[in-house]
């Protein structure tokens, strides 16, 4: 859908990223280890649509959760100055620098022995462009994948 979602919510980025990790249910892996800020950034308020905003960053930690068997999954967030920076970093089997945008296409999934559809990327992005923001992935990073979820502040 290219309709634009509605943004009433003023909500702590904490907020948004605590409640995506729960529906992830990412802290209660055991193979495992999850960090999530707690800082000054943290609690940010953001203008957004809790549920959509929520939904979407739980879409990369779910893909963050299963590309990692085992290792670390961290959520920070950053604020800039016309936006909030989720990104979420894993130490699992990353992605190609060349794959960086063929893998929001949808039903992409590159590599066959992973359950799944291949539309949570899709998905997330769509939401996040829905919300005035975006998901990129940042391809310097090369621990695993590292995804940005950036959505406006105002």
């Amino acid at each position: 859908s290219q309709r634009v979602i509605d943004r009433s919510d003023s909500i702590a980025a904490l907020v948004i990223a605590s409640q995506a990790a729960e529906n992830a249910g990412i802290q209660q892996d055991a193979h495992i280890k999850f960090t999530l800020p707690t800082d000054a950034q943290a609690e940010t308020v953001v203008r957004t649509n809790l549920r959509s905003a929520t939904r979407a960053l739980t879409l990369l930690l779910d893909n963050a959760r299963k590309f990692t068997k085992e290792g670390e999954v961290r959520l920070a967030i950053q604020k800039q100055p016309a936006t909030i920076d989720f990104i979420v970093e894993d130490t699992g089997i990353g992605v190609p620098a060349q794959e960086a945008e063929h893998i929001f296409d949808e039903f992409v999934q590159l590599d066959e022995y992973y359950d799944g559809t291949g539309i949570g990327l899709t998905v997330a992005r769509s939401i996040a462009r829905r919300l005035g923001g975006d998901i990129r992935l940042d391809t310097s990073y090369s621990g695993g994948a590292r995804f940005v979820m950036s959505l406006p502040k105002e």
